[in-house]
C-alpha cells in the first residue's frame, strides 16, 4: 500500500510540475459552432399579458483566453448566434451578437489535457426582422451571464493544436427592447432566454 500511494503521489506531481497543457502566461485562441435550446419568456410593457415558448440558434463562438496563473485564466468571449426561426416562408430574420469576458478556473492540467469551469459576462445585442410588408422589426441590448465547463485535447508534438467540447448554462435578458413596424406603431419589450449551449471547435496555443 506505502509503494502505491508513494507512486500515485509522484504522478500528480510529475503531472503538475512537467505536463501542464495550461500555464501561467499561455496565450489560448478557442474558434467553434454549436448549437444552444432556450426557454424562453417575454412580455410587451405596459400590458398584463406574456408568452413563454422555447427558441433555438446555431452559434458561433470565439475566445481568447490569457494564463494569470498556471489555475486561473482571463478570456475575452464574442459569440454570434442565428436563431432558428421555424418559419417554413423564410420571412424571419433572428441574430445576436455577445461580447465580454470570462473567468476559467483550470482544475485538470495534464500534457495534452486542460479541463476547465469558467463564469461568463457579456454585453449582448438582439435583432429579430420581418421580410414582409408589415416589417415589423425588434431589437435593443441585454446581459448575458452563465457557467462554462469545458475540456481541450492537444494533439502532435508541439502539443500547440487541438480540439474543445464545451457545455454552457446562460441566461440572456433583454430589458428594454425596442419594436417598430411600415405603419409607424412601436412598443416595448421584456426578453429573457435561459438554457444550454454545446460546442465543439478547434484550440490554438500561441
Amino acid at each position: 500500500m506505502k509503494k502505491i500511494s508513494t507512486l500515485s503521489i509522484l504522478f500528480f506531481i510529475s503531472c503538475s510540475l512537467f505536463s501542464q497543457s495550461f500555464q501561467k502566461g499561455n496565450t489560448v485562441v478557442n474558434v467553434g459552432t454549436g448549437m444552444a435550446i432556450y426557454k424562453t419568456y417575454s412580455y410587451q410593457k405596459n400590458t398584463t399579458g406574456y408568452f413563454e415558448d422555447t427558441a433555438a440558434s446555431y452559434i458561433f463562438p470565439v475566445k481568447v483566453e490569457y494564463g494569470i496563473f498556471d489555475w486561473l485564466g482571463a478570456a475575452f468571449r464574442f459569440n454570434y448566434s442565428n436563431y432558428i426561426e421555424g418559419d417554413s416562408t423564410n420571412t424571419q430574420d433572428i441574430n445576436g451578437i455577445d461580447l465580454g469576458f470570462q473567468a476559467n478556473l483550470h482544475f485538470v492540467r495534464t500534457e495534452r489535457l486542460d479541463l476547465y469551469i469558467g463564469g461568463i459576462a457579456s454585453w449582448s445585442r438582439l435583432h429579430y426582422r420581418e421580410n414582409n410588408l408589415q416589417s415589423s422589426e425588434v431589437k435593443g441590448s441585454g446581459t448575458v451571464f452563465g457557467t462554462e465547463l469545458a475540456s481541450r485535447f492537444y494533439f502532435g508534438e508541439t502539443k500547440k493544436f487541438g480540439i474543445y467540447l464545451s457545455y454552457c448554462y446562460v441566461g440572456n435578458y433583454y430589458r428594454k427592447l425596442k419594436g417598430t413596424d411600415a405603419f409607424g406603431n412601436s412598443a416595448e419589450y421584456y426578453l429573457s432566454a435561459e438554457g444550454h449551449q454545446i460546442g465543439i471547435g478547434l484550440n490554438i496555443k500561441l
